[in-house]
């Protein structure tokens, strides 16, 4: 079976509802993202684990990059920088389209692929959104094993000295108009393909401020930009610490 739902217990819709003031005072020892209501959030999660299964650089490689991103201080959206997800898709988006050969598969497209090869055209959505990719985390397992998934034998250290050249090099991703889509072929959309070309004012009473300085797009919420909350003092930082990485290595 291609496709199934990362749990065996069926979710209802995500309840619409006040958000309550929900705020932790002094260090309570925890580092985490608490979810209430957004139930597609359950799908990211397994994406990624699934992404993990095809090849343990991926894991590895990830460890590496929010390790880093926390001792530069560049994964901190309050302060205007990316969130720890956004530099995960940052390292996906390599690994699927930028590393030679690809590390990893496109695990939404091949299912798409598949359905669109069987005749399928009623997809079935989850709250609006297209949640499919191949989930099988068994077959995918089995595949990376039998070293079906990738004829990439380059060493983690090789990985991340290209990955670190790409973000920082005028050559590798255009950070002016580009916008990384992990579930797209080729794995990069342009802001003006998606309307994301200036700042805009959104949610209830227009509270919630949505930059577009650096783009990168859910790979189900695709009208969602992971990072939004990079402005102008950020996308500098993040930038410049790509460089100086690289410069370093």
């Amino acid at each position: 079976m291609l496709f199934r739902s990362p749990t065996s217990i069926p979710l209802p819709p995500s309840p619409v509802r006040e958000h309550a003031n929900l705020e932790y005072k002094g260090d309570v020892g925890i580092h985490c993202d608490i979810n209430f209501s957004n139930y597609v959030a359950i799908y990211n999660t397994t994406l990624l684990r699934c992404y993990c299964k095809c090849d343990p650089r991926v894991r590895e490689m990830g460890l590496f990059v929010k390790t880093w991103a926390k001792a530069r201080q560049i994964n901190t959206p309050y302060y205007g920088t990316l969130s720890s997800y956004g530099y995960i898709l940052m390292v996906l988006h390599y690994l699927m389209n930028i590393a030679k050969p690809p590390v990893i598969p496109n695990l939404q497209h091949i299912a798409r692929d598949a359905d669109a090869w069987a005749g399928k055209t009623d997809i079935e959505l989850f709250e609006g959104f297209d949640i499919r990719f191949d989930s099988n985390e068994q077959r995918i397992e089995r595949a990376a094993r039998a070293g079906q998934i990738t004829q990439n034998k380059q060493n983690l250290g090789a990985l991340l000295r290209e990955f670190f050249w790409y973000y920082s090099d005028r050559q590798g991703f255009r950070w002016i108009d580009e916008v990384i889509s992990i579930r797209t072929v080729g794995g990069i959309l342009t802001k003006q393909s998606k309307g994301w070309t200036e700042g805009k004012w959104a949610g209830e009473n227009n509270k919630i401020r949505l930059r577009y300085l650096f783009a990168i797009e859910d790979p189900f919420e695709i009208e969602h930009n992971i990072a939004r909350t990079v402005g102008h003092t950020g996308v500098v930082a993040i930038r410049d610490e790509f460089r100086r990485a690289w410069d370093i290595i």
